[in-house]
């Protein structure tokens, strides 16, 4: 920074060009300050730089880094100045601006895709890429399958890596056609493109286009891994850890655990499966406390699975100190997002008052709708509950079931056609805790089916 300041004091544009990008992008407690700063110098450029500085303001204003509120009109103003002066990065922006990205308020696909096309004919690959990704998976008033295909492969010709995977992509999970895929992915992968060498590896597998070989499969998601790509390390983990009845069955965990800590980095999913591995003792010993901070990282970042199993971890006062009203307000976050046992749970605590107010009518309704979704727990929780229902109760029940008022973030067509796509079998084992369950009833961690499936679900029964 001081450097590009002294270049900037003796009047080098684009070292001042530097010097502008680099304050408006401060942080801190000075921040307001230093951006205004940087958008004087930016907004004083001419010549070569000038383009470039007009984009930069454009962006900063869209994105709200110069007031509280982003200023689209201003940003288009200086996107068009850019554009005036032939900056084709400015098109692109502006095209993404006008099919509703940034939070856009008036998108307009048609003009959107026009810029793209204007900008690839000129031969921008930025746009051409761009272009034939939008008329291949656009919304269907821009959608043109063949004028996508017609850019892509503009692209394939001068053997580009990113062209090959999309392509690839879009004939394995648009026409089903797996051996086309997994043509444009060896071309792909010759480029070292993380995701092509992830998805080659994962038909590799599945023996989907080609012949099956774990071998390759194996080659290519290390490649992809040592490549960055996250998914790439949770597949291998599953992979090895589905060996787990296999010989060298320890050495095939320790692999699995390897690669699962390397995808936890980024991955809810990983991060959870990680706290499952931790719960269920195959590493040495149980570790609940090191399970529940796994569990709350990823339940932070609004995985489901992991609010669901947060929050049993909190009912059942296991690697966390107990808090009901903590368990209740996890179910209900899981809930919302679709979780099946979730709602049997509110259903559970709300019967009894744990967590919450004791309300018999609502659990009954929330029984009922998890019973109604097929889920395994509630028609014998919901059963129980019933015979203990005054006819006033239940009848409150069924006009709260009926009003439907404490349904309403699930109600979508997602939702009323929602069936559980969760494992909870596998084998009940105890888990230590310092206080018994009020309930007496089976609590039980959640793991996603997969393929190869993660076999880590277990249940825990207190008396």
């Amino acid at each position: 920074l001081d450097y590009y300041r002294k270049g900037h004091q003796h009047g080098f544009d684009m070292t001042s060009l530097r010097y502008g990008i680099l304050l408006i992008n401060s942080t801190g407690p000075n921040q307001e300050k230093l951006r205004q700063q940087g958008l004087k110098i930016l907004v004083r450029l001419n010549g070569d730089p000038a383009p470039t500085a007009q984009l930069i303001i454009a962006k900063g204003h869209a994105l709200g880094q110069f007031a509280s509120e982003p200023d689209f009109d201003i940003a288009m103003a200086h996107l068009n100045r850019s554009i005036q002066d032939g900056n084709q990065e400015a098109v692109l922006f502006k095209a993404a601006l006008l099919e509703g990205q940034h939070n856009y308020p008036k998108p307009d696909p048609q003009a959107s895709i026009s810029l793209y096309e204007t900008s690839a004919e000129q031969g921008n690959p930025k746009a051409i890429l761009s272009a034939g990704l939008r008329r291949l998976n656009g919304p269907e008033a821009i959608r043109d399958p063949q004028k996508g295909l017609a850019w892509l492969y503009q692209l394939v010709e001068k053997n580009d890596p990113e062209a090959h995977y999309q392509l690839a992509f879009y004939d394995a999970n648009t026409l089903q056609d797996f051996p086309k895929a997994v043509e444009h992915l060896i071309q792909a992968t010759q480029g070292d493109h993380p995701k092509a060498h992830l998805l080659l590896g994962i038909l590799y597998q599945q023996g989907k286009g080609t012949d099956p070989s774990e071998t390759k499969a194996i080659e290519h998601l290390e490649k992809a891994t040592s490549l960055g790509e996250p998914q790439a390390a949770h597949q291998l983990a599953r992979l090895y850890m589905g060996r787990a009845n296999e010989a060298d069955s320890q050495l095939n965990l320790l692999k699995g655990y390897h690669f699962l800590t390397q995808a936890s980095t980024d991955l809810p999913a990983a991060q959870t499966e990680l706290g499952l591995l931790y719960l269920s003792g195959k590493l040495g010993a149980k570790d609940s406390t090191a399970a529940a901070a796994w569990f709350t990282k990823a339940a932070t970042a609004g995985l489901p699975l992991a609010q669901f199993n947060l929050a049993a971890l909190y009912e059942l006062g296991n690697g966390v100190t107990r808090n009901p009203q903590s368990a209740h307000s996890l179910y209900s976050l899981a809930a919302k997002q679709g979780i099946l046992p979730a709602i049997t749970s509110l259903g559970r605590l709300t019967a009894i008052g744990l967590g919450t107010d004791q309300d018999p009518a609502l659990a009954w309704a929330y029984l009922t709708l998890a019973s109604d979704q097929k889920e395994k727990d509630a028609p014998r929780l919901l059963d129980q509950l019933t015979s203990q229902l005054t006819a006033e109760q239940l009848a409150e029940g069924k006009k709260t079931k009926q009003t439907g008022f404490f349904l309403r973030p699930w109600q979508s067509p997602f939702w009323r056609s929602l069936r559980p796509e969760l494992t909870t079998s596998g084998t009940s084992q105890a888990l230590p805790t310092g206080t018994p369950h009020p309930t007496g009833i089976t609590v039980s961690f959640l793991t996603e089916e997969a393929e190869p499936t993660l076999e880590l679900t277990m249940a825990a029964r207190l008396s």
